[in-house]
């Protein structure tokens, strides 16, 4: 019998899936609508975005800005609306782009404010990868002067120089 497995990146209509005769042989990996019925498998992104922020609250850090990078999707959508809701009426966002440039835009911005946030939540670690090289190409230390926590988890995380502490 056919199956399907469906990762969507942007909304889609469940009831086209329904019809498409699969029956109950569809899982969709990601975000669909909480109405939907067939089965789902996602990341709970507001509680990664939740648990960054909870780690970089108990190193004392009050001033937390947010770096998208992936906006346009339902994961980007999820994590920055958590980051808005988490950041207690002060959210601080350097960046909103799709592309590998926007650490690099996000890093830009982070120099030129006089009142920076002292750590940085990355929408995913290709994004804090990109941050974090800007920032030391400008002279800045990672977590010394700014921690910076990302979100996936990637294997990357773990050799990159420095560390990066990510949300799996």
């Amino acid at each position: 019998a056919p199956f399907g497995i469906v990762a969507p990146s942007t909304r889609f209509d469940i009831d086209t899936l329904t019809q498409s005769g699969f029956g109950n042989r569809v899982v969709v990996i990601d975000r669909v609508d909480q109405h939907a019925t067939l089965p789902s498998v996602t990341v709970d992104n507001r509680r990664g975005i939740e648990l960054a922020f909870t780690h970089l609250r108990s190193l004392g850090h009050r001033r937390v800005g947010y770096v998208s990078g992936i906006s346009g999707t339902h994961t980007g959508q999820e994590r920055s609306d958590a980051y808005r809701e988490l950041a207690d009426g002060d959210p601080i966002v350097l960046d909103g782009g799709t592309d590998t440039l926007a650490g690099e835009r996000a890093a830009a911005k982070f120099l030129a404010m006089t009142d920076r946030p002292t750590a940085l939540v990355a929408g995913n670690d290709m994004t804090a990868f990109g941050l974090i090289s800007a920032l030391a190409a400008q002279g800045l230390r990672v977590p010394t002067d700014v921690s910076v926590v990302g979100f996936d988890g990637l294997a990357l995380s773990a050799r990159f120089n420095p560390v990066l502490t990510t949300v799996r």
